[in-house]
């Protein structure tokens, strides 16, 4: 499992690859560990406030390499980190921020930028965002990570949407590891008349999407003894008929409270509890027979010490003649 320590600060990135397309942010984030293995699932449709465009329905989605919907993916895995919508073309959206944060786990989670201003923080991790015209969509490539040890994740992104035949315009974008620019389609600087000409035709929304974490030999009963122990909140997912993932927010009072009905259920015929009670059987008879053994080596005892006695007392205080 590999693991990489990322530093954040109101100057710019510290760390492995950061992009100098980000803006200054007073203070600093702080410090989390990423380790690169995560499951993956979908976030629900949402559906924007009205206003120009109009409403739009927008899916934050995460797929393989083969472009299938990833439910799993293992340490340094390819994904595509994809947004689609059926009323934008990807020239009419653009990724402004994505942040990603652990959920659950103890102390404070500290949020991970990896998409700010439309630029890549990090672009070894997570690369610049691409118009996909052929499936129209915007899709970033990125290694599957997690935050933390957490097993569950929050990528949340601001996705803006621009109505006119220009669309949104891409970002520039420099790679602080080898000084070359790049596109990225998301926000750049722009006039202050510029500004408020597309504040006009620009609405923009946040979409997020839980991911579980899960590396090789882990089991969904260690997830959910981590949250019982902790006492955050845990995510159970399930698959919609159409493919999609919703996930259903559970807190761990609730889960505890159904799993002690569940073992109130089971108990008749749980496997554990008839192996206990045979264990306590077993024992039991074991501990009467020693006692029992005990009893009769006392009694054998006594019986020879009177034998002996019989045979040197003629039953008058003296001593019988040899």
């Amino acid at each position: 499992m590999v693991a990489s320590r990322y530093w954040s600060r109101s100057r710019g990135a510290v760390g492995a690859a950061g992009a100098a397309g980000a803006s200054p942010e007073a203070g600093f984030e702080g410090t989390v560990i990423v380790t690169t293995i995560f499951e993956t699932k979908e976030a629900e449709p949402q559906v924007l406030s009205a206003g120009t465009p109009p409403p739009i329905t927008a899916q934050l989605t995460f797929l393989d390499a083969d472009n299938q919907p990833s439910e799993k993916a293992s340490i340094g895995d390819q994904l595509h980190l994809v947004v689609t919508s059926e009323q934008a073309g990807p020239h009419n959206m653009m990724v402004t921020e994505c942040v990603a944060t652990r959920v659950g786990g103890e102390g404070e989670a500290v949020p991970f930028t990896i998409i700010d201003n439309g630029c890549p923080r990090y672009p070894a991790l997570v690369g610049p965002v691409e118009q996909d015209f052929d499936k129209n969509r915007l899709k970033a490539e990125m290694k599957a990570f997690r935050l933390d040890g957490s097993y569950d994740i929050q990528i949340q992104c601001t996705i803006m949407f621009c109505a006119g035949p220009n669309g949104c315009p891409p970002s520039n974008c420099l790679d602080s590891g080898t000084n070359e620019l790049f596109m990225s389609h998301g926000r750049r600087k722009r006039s202050i008349g510029q500004l408020l000409e597309e504040e006009q035709q620009q609405t923009a929304e946040t979409l997020s999407a839980i991911i579980r974490v899960l590396a090789e030999g882990e089991q969904e009963e260690e997830v959910e003894r981590f949250y019982n122990r902790t006492g955050n909140r845990a995510f159970s997912y399930k698959i919609a008929g159409n493919g999609n993932a919703t996930h259903n927010r559970t807190t761990s009072s609730q889960h505890r409270r159904r799993q002690q009905q569940q073992n109130v259920q089971r108990q008749s015929i749980s496997p554990d509890m008839v192996c206990l009670a045979d264990s306590l059987f077993i024992s039991t008879v074991v501990s009467m027979s020693m006692i029992c053994l005990m009893l009769s080596a006392l009694i054998v005892i006594w019986g020879c010490h009177s034998l002996r006695k019989g045979h040197t007392d003629d039953g008058t205080g003296a001593k019988l003649p040899k």
